[in-house]
């Protein structure tokens, strides 16, 4: 794990990994589970103290320097913690060097470039000094080193060549047995070497120069001493030229023979001229877009951006050259270019100028068209620019205010996950929008809260689809980005399914830590009574499933009767609240994805047991 996290480290630190991926890994080692221990962490805290000095002063620069004061404090409050789910003294002495690393500036300590890696020219006065002394070759025979050292100062020199260039005779035990074996190791043959002297012989051997080649070409590499594969080579010419090789054993000095002729080959090309269609004639039927023209247009649109910025008033002359599609474009380039050349305040500026222009030039879906396409590009943006989903977030909060997009529109743009953690970001800023125009903290989140329940946004569904999309998960991520007033009530839905699972609680017990722990208004909002009803018929399902009795039917109904005097309670005879009892049954076999007949059980056994009649469902039907 270390070695990865070094390795991911450097890649950053060369500029071989984008700025944005690096701060998502950071994120996720400085995340803790809502479960997990702070001691559970130490693993993550490790590898994070090792990327931090390779990554630390690249990313501890212009608008990230925001993301990594964030990050610090996190390592801050991780060092402070106290007790038995404190982290250990090691992972707190790293934690401070990462911390002392960044307050020096991020130069290591001298020690620390000591150790560090060193480069190979760096290194190589000590090779030289060093280096071992070789080891002195076997003695050969005269006549073979000679050989040997023509063959390896000449790269084209072939081996009979070598033989008949020397002025002395080679001794007897060295026979020729092919006059037309040609050893060369280059597949060019355009550039051997030839001896004038050759001239005599060269009728015996003109022949076809490519069954030449194919014959007599074998490819290896001259060492120091013979290879077996001249020697098996050898061997094999014997066999085809039997009674050369006799008239050469026969004789106790190699025959004289000359060079292989030269031969030139023409080099095959890769495309025929008449059968291949080359890349300029392909480039015809690939559709090409002017470089130039988007250069210019994003200039244009940079301009207009100055100029509003500057007077506060757009140039309706300049937009109402463009059409309605190009106006799309319009926006789209101006949310692109604001994201890194730009300040909050101008941001914000620019998200009401978005506004004025799509209500001054009465083109109803501008925004959305342009949202879209934005939104198509997201992978792009964020490989490119820092805290884009943040960026963009402001401006379609900002249309939600101004009513120039619906939550539901926005719900369904993001359902499954699309885009996560985006529809988050939004509900946030649409909080600091409200509380910048002068609501307090209660009243702007009372005005969210109305807001995504008259527009039945299913929070659930703004999870990405994986085995985490649940109550549990999402009850983390609300609470993370300060938005459990949403759902406030599932915070204390783990409690309540603990007392009824673990505890095994009497619904009288149950009900007395209810109205000690939960507020009034609480205890009367519809979310209670579907939270309860969920914790009852979770509880009935799982225990009922691992149970060893055959009627797992009539155990299922059994402790959903345990509880029925609470839910009766709580639900009462009013219709709206039993409904909210319907509805948190059918959510739960939905989310669990259980079939369709195991709904039609559930909603029999609540109506043998009188906690809904039909009534209640008939109406929950309309």
């Amino acid at each position: 794990m270390l070695g990865n996290i070094k390795f991911i480290g450097e890649l950053g630190r060369l500029d071989l990994l984008n700025e944005a991926i690096l701060h998502k890994c950071i994120r996720t080692l400085l995340e803790k589970g809502k479960n997990e221990k702070y001691s559970d962490m130490c693993d993550d805290l490790e590898c994070l103290c090792k990327m931090m000095p390779c990554v630390g002063s690249k990313l501890d620069q212009n608008e990230a320097k925001k993301l990594m004061d964030q990050y610090f404090d996190r390592l801050e409050k991780l060092k402070s913690t106290q007790g038995k789910d404190a982290l250990p003294m090691r992972i707190k002495f790293m934690i401070q060097d990462c911390i002392d690393l960044r307050n020096k500036n991020w130069e290591p300590r001298k020690i620390q470039l000591d150790q560090a890696p060193q480069k190979v020219t760096d290194l190589r006065p000590a090779l030289k000094t060093s280096e071992p002394t070789p080891s002195p070759s076997p003695t050969l025979n005269p006549f073979l080193s000679k050989m040997y050292e023509q063959i390896n100062s000449r790269p084209n020199m072939t081996l009979l060549n070598a033989i008949n260039s020397f002025s002395t005779k080679p001794p007897s035990h060295v026979t020729i047995k092919s006059a037309y074996s040609s050893f060369n190791y280059q597949e060019d043959l355009d550039e051997l070497s030839s001896s004038p002297s050759s001239s005599s012989s060269q009728t015996d051997l003109n022949k076809n120069p490519k069954d030449e080649l194919k014959s007599n070409f074998v490819a290896f590499n001259f060492a120091s001493r013979p290879s077996q594969r001249i020697v098996q080579a050898e061997k094999t010419r014997s066999n085809s030229s039997s009674s050369i090789s006799a008239l050469s054993s026969s004789s106790s000095v190699a025959p004289s023979v000359s060079p292989p002729i030269q031969i030139e080959i023409q080099k095959s090309k890769f495309f025929d001229t008449q059968t291949t269609k080359t890349f300029t004639d392909l480039n015809r039927f690939i559709p090409h877009t002017n470089t130039n023209d988007a250069e210019a247009f994003n200039k244009q649109v940079d301009s207009f951006i100055d100029n509003y910025l500057k007077t506060n008033k757009l140039d309706l002359d300049e937009l109402k050259k463009y059409s309605n599609e190009k106006l799309v474009d319009f926006i789209k380039v101006l949310i692109g270019l604001s994201l890194s050349k730009r300040s909050d305040l101008d941001r914000l500026k620019i998200s009401q100028m978005i506004v004025e222009i799509e209500r001054t030039l009465g083109i109803n879906g501008l925004l959305k068209s342009s949202l879209k396409k934005v939104l198509d590009n997201l992978n792009k943006l964020e490989q490119e620019h820092h805290c884009v989903k943040s960026n963009i977030g402001l401006y379609i909060s900002r249309a939600l205010v101004d009513r120039l997009i619906e939550v539901r529109y926005l719900a369904d743009l993001m359902k499954n996950g699309a885009y996560y953690p985006l529809f988050f970001i939004v509900m946030q800023q649409l909080i600091r929008l409200k509380i910048e125009s002068g609501m307090n903290l209660q009243q702007s989140q009372i005005w969210l809260k109305e807001l995504v329940e008259n527009e039945k946004v299913c929070l659930i569904d703004m999870l990405p689809n994986n085995a985490d999309k649940n109550r549990s998960r999402l009850a983390q991520v609300l609470d993370d980005r300060e938005l459990d007033f949403l759902r406030p009530m599932l915070r204390y839905e783990e409690s309540i399914f603990k007392k009824i699972s673990i505890d095994g609680a009497e619904s009288d017990d149950l009900f007395k830590w209810i109205n000690e722990n939960l507020g009034e208004n609480l205890i009367n909002s519809n979310e209670f009574i579907r939270s309860l009803t969920n914790c009852v018929v979770r509880n009935a399902v799982e225990k009922s499933i691992l149970s060893t009795d055959l009627n797992q039917l009539g155990k299922q109904k059994e402790f959903i009767q345990k509880y029925k005097a609470l839910i009766n309670c709580y639900s009462g005879t009013i219709k709206e609240k039993q409904v909210q009892v319907v509805q948190a049954i059918q959510n739960y076999t939905e989310s669990n994805g259980f079939p369709q007949y195991f709904l039609k059980n559930l909603f029999n056994q609540f109506l043998e047991l009188n906690i809904i009649d039909n009534d209640t469902f008939n109406l929950f039907k309309q």
